[in-house]
């Protein structure tokens, strides 16, 4: 039994198809561990930004100091609450981009 073998009449089309196949996932790849630095650095500002909230929070309150409204209590639970949501989906974002990779 003869083995079936395929004469392209074109082989720079074909040896142009190996190559895009064999780069592919190599760009790929590329591309998705860059959206995970990115989703890494925004996650590392956010937490930053969290740390300086609780320290708002936790700082005790003087009369000589004028209250900024911006830095209410109310308003920085607010933002907590908010920040916390955020780490949760950036986090779920490099996981499933990992997953994906």
């Amino acid at each position: 039994m003869a083995f079936p073998i395929s004469y392209d009449p074109d082989p720079v089309d074909s040896a142009a198809h190996l190559i895009q196949v064999a780069l592919t996932p190599v760009f790929m790849l590329s591309g998705i561990g860059t959206l995970i630095n990115v989703f890494n650095t925004r996650l590392a500002r956010v937490a930053d930004h969290l740390e300086d909230v609780r320290k708002k929070l936790g700082s005790p309150k003087t009369d000589d100091i004028p209250v900024d409204p911006v830095d209410s209590p109310e308003r920085l639970k607010t933002q907590q609450t908010r920040l916390h949501r955020r780490v949760f989906v950036l986090d779920a974002a490099i996981l499933l981009n990992a997953i994906g990779g």
